[in-house]
This record gives structure tokens, C-alpha cells and sequence, in this order.
């Protein structure tokens, strides 16, 4: 019986994490929670077109429940 192949050397997963942004626009002030890669993360606008600041982030244990990208308001 032949041994299970994997599929390459080392992880194959990228990492996904969960940040809280906040608008650059002091007159905007929307907040945001994403989840992500740190290149979907960093790549983020606003609404108004401005960029989004992380104010908070964490990688996530449990990547399994994940299904992508999301990104929500949160105020």
C-alpha cells in the first residue's frame, strides 16, 4: 500500500487574520472588522474612498470556519 501524498513541503495554508479598521478621514470615523490575508487586509477602502488604519490585529487559530474575505461595519 502506497503512502498518501501531501500537497508540497511545508504549509500550504495562508494565514488569515482578523483585524479592526478605522477610516483615515477624521470626518468619516467608520470602523470596520475584517478577515483576511494581510494583502487583502492592507489593499481596504472606505466608502468614502479613503484608506482604511488597523487599530487591532490577531491571527486566527481556527482557520477551518473560515470561508475567504469578509469585511463588516462595525459602527
Amino acid at each position: 500500500m502506497r503512502s498518501p501524498k501531501t500537497s508540497g513541503a511545508g504549509l500550504t495554508i495562508a494565514p488569515v487574520f482578523r483585524a479592526l479598521l478605522i477610516c483615515g478621514d477624521g470626518g468619516c470615523a467608520e470602523t470596520f472588522e475584517a478577515y483576511g490575508s494581510l494583502d487583502e487586509l492592507e489593499a481596504l477602502a472606505c466608502d468614502c474612498g479613503c484608506v482604511l488604519e488597523v487599530l487591532e490585529i490577531s491571527e486566527l487559530e481556527d482557520v477551518d470556519t473560515m470561508c475567504g474575505f469578509e469585511l463588516a461595519r462595525v459602527r
